[in-house]
């Protein structure tokens, strides 16, 4: 991760365990504590990829180690296309015909989960399917990957995260015009409520700016 993000994800967190506390207290009329750090929020965020290191996992874990379809594949036209298998025997013969590799469809060292994750037999079919890919278009592989009914997405950069479509029309990225008049987009926290709109976005304040009215509203002198 080029920088951090660990304020960002313990402040979601965070926001989720003062409304847990906010409902206690509707419940119960007992206030409650809460409190977080960046190192547990860091723990929690990456055990699906630390936990696995008790059993053997090693990390990082290079290209070639993991079962075929879990690695993007470049097309001939430079995009990368990344499919998700979660039926792999379903949908291996899906996969292959996508890809136009048809000989590999009922190859015993690809066909099952099991035998495509030994080592060796992955890293050729990664190889192999690197080649066929190779030959074909983006669209091309999406129209099959389509057809045959498999879930995927062509990865991005992350500059095009602030011109997609789908993120601007979910609210996830919101219009900013900075006072020198340069235009952005911002992203936003993705939790949305019912009943509640989002709201603009805006400079932060500084530090302290809101303490006094908040006093004032709980009667703290």
């Amino acid at each position: 991760v080029p920088i951090g993000v660990g304020d960002n994800i313990a402040g979601t967190q965070l926001a989720g365990a003062i409304a847990m506390a906010l409902y206690q207290r509707t419940r119960t009329g007992m206030g409650a504590s809460v409190c977080t750090s960046l190192f547990g929020t860091a723990l929690w965020t990456f055990s699906p990829i630390s936990s696995p290191a008790q059993y053997g996992f090693k990390w990082p874990r290079g290209r070639y180690e993991g079962i075929p379809c879990s690695a993007p594949y470049m097309s001939s036209d430079g995009y990368w296309v990344l499919a998700t298998l979660g039926d792999y025997e379903g949908l291996w013969p899906g996969f292959c015909r996508a890809y136009r590799a048809y000989d590999m469809i009922d190859n015993p060292r690809f066909n099952t989960r099991d035998a495509a994750a030994k080592p060796q037999n992955s890293k050729d079919a990664i190889r192999e399917l690197e080649h066929r890919a190779s030959l074909l278009t983006a669209v091309e592989i999406c129209s099959a990957l389509d057809d045959e009914g498999i879930a995927y997405t062509v990865l991005r950069h992350m500059k095009d995260n602030h011109s997609s479509m789908q993120a601007i029309a979910n609210s996830y990225t919101v219009p900013y015009t900075y006072p020198s008049g340069k235009k952005v987009t911002v992203a936003k926290p993705p939790m949305h409520f019912s009943g509640c709109t989002t709201i603009p976005h805006s400079p932060a304040r500084p530090v302290g700016a809101d303490t006094e009215e908040i006093y004032k509203r709980f009667s703290i002198d």
